[in-house]
């Protein structure tokens, strides 16, 4: 028994998957709907995740932006006057966050 004194009802999977189903077309928020149905949000929140998860049989994927890709540079040549032997290419890349990326000699 609850705090109140009063029975919670016990609902199978295929009755949450059908309250889901019925949220989503709804247009309230879950929040609003819990409310609505007399279900606790938090209990709502954990079927909608068991339930995503035995849709797709593993456990349901976070949307998230893409992570940064490769952008192609064009090519680099220095100026021909300043190629010598004992000179030698430096390339210094800053990444962000104090990353610096250096190749060659200084």
């Amino acid at each position: 028994m609850s705090k109140s004194g009063t029975r919670r009802a016990r609902r199978t999977p295929a009755q949450w998957e059908a309250l889901l189903a019925e949220q989503a077309r709804s247009g309230l928020s879950q929040e609003a709907f819990c409310r609505l149905q007399g279900l606790g949000y938090s209990t709502f929140c954990a079927w909608r995740a068991r339930c995503g998860k035995r849709a797709t049989g593993r456990k349901p994927q976070r949307s998230v932006a893409p992570r940064a890709t490769f952008i192609e540079l064009p090519s680099f040549a220095p100026p021909a006057a300043t190629i010598s032997n004992d000179t030698a290419l430096h390339v210094e890349l800053t990444l962000g966050h104090g990353w610096v990326l250096r190749i060659g000699r200084r």
